[in-house]
């Protein structure tokens, strides 16, 4: 992706038809404000299952409650603090060299 995006993987207890979770607050520190989307809500048992943000909670909605409860896994993306509307961003040359000489150094190179 074009985009520097960070995502988080967390998994859930839900019981009720309708819950709530926090969104971890060092993660929402990192994003930029209104890019936090869910890309997927995997629940642990056949269930209809919907999943969005609302200001930093993920909200999980089953349909009628049927299996409850049940552990709920979700993948969640946001665009990187500072990095909003910046796609392929553009380098310098030297900034490659530094870059690529950090990466080297790093992998015992």
């Amino acid at each position: 992706s074009p985009d520097v995006r960070f995502e988080d993987v967390v998994r859930v207890k839900m019981t009720k038809v309708e819950q709530r979770f926090e969104v971890d607050p060092l993660f929402m520190k990192t994003i930029e404000p209104d890019t936090l989307v869910v890309l997927s809500a995997m629940p642990s048992k056949p269930v209809t299952l919907g999943a969005y943000v609302d200001k930093g909670y993920v909200v999980l909605l089953a349909d009628g409650g049927q299996g409850l409860p049940l552990d709920v896994t979700i993948k969640l993306s946001a665009i990187r603090a500072g990095r909003r509307n910046v796609r392929f961003p553009r380098f310098t040359r030297d900034e490659m060299e530094r870059n690529t000489l950090f990466w080297a150094h790093w992998n015992g190179g």
